[in-house]
């Protein structure tokens, strides 16, 4: 095989742990809260609560700035402490429950799709029923919907594997 080529097909098994799961959840969460949508909302919500404090308070022009400057990190704070606080504690709830991520999992992935095995089922999804990907250093991301993705920690994956998961995903999946 030459350096250019990608390693298809890919075959690996894992084992989940709840840092896995963590991280997974951290990568969507932190892409929902700067989706447009929720940017859009967060605004709206920051604008409202100033404009109500704004009346409530003395026209003083020193407590306006002081009440929308707070209002801005308040909301940036609150996100922060999403991700890093409460999703990860969700995240651990669902691995203890769902049983099925404790097992082996085996996933394998080719031109055409992604599988995986485990003791529960077999599921084998074509690339092109994927809408988008995302990653970050641990973990490679791919939705099959808005909120529903599937996930590969990178922990299992040599760099070359990892390539060509990023290749196939990006070539692949709908645009």
């Amino acid at each position: 095989m030459s350096t250019g080529e990608a390693p298809l097909p890919i075959s690996v098994i894992v084992r989940l742990t709840s840092d896995d799961v963590v991280r997974a959840y951290r990568v969507h969460a932190a892409a929902q809260a700067k989706s447009r949508q929720n940017l859009i909302a967060g605004a709206v919500a920051v604008l409202c609560i100033a404009g109500f404090l704004m009346v409530t308070i003395s026209g003083e022009p020193a407590a306006i700035v002081f009440i929308v400057a707070g209002s801005i990190l308040g909301g940036i704070a609150f996100q922060v402490g999403l991700i890093r606080w409460y999703v990860p504690r969700v995240a651990r709830r669902i691995y203890a429950q769902q049983q099925d991520l404790q097992g082996d999992i085996a996933i394998s992935a080719d031109a055409e799709a992604l599988s995986s095995r485990a003791a529960t089922g077999d599921s084998r999804t074509p690339w092109s029923h994927y809408l988008r990907w995302r990653e970050d250093a641990h973990t490679i991301l791919l939705y099959r919907s808005e909120l529903m993705f599937q996930f590969i920690p990178k922990r299992i994956l040599s760099v070359a594997q990892i390539d060509a998961l990023r290749m196939l995903a990006e070539k692949k999946t709908r645009p």
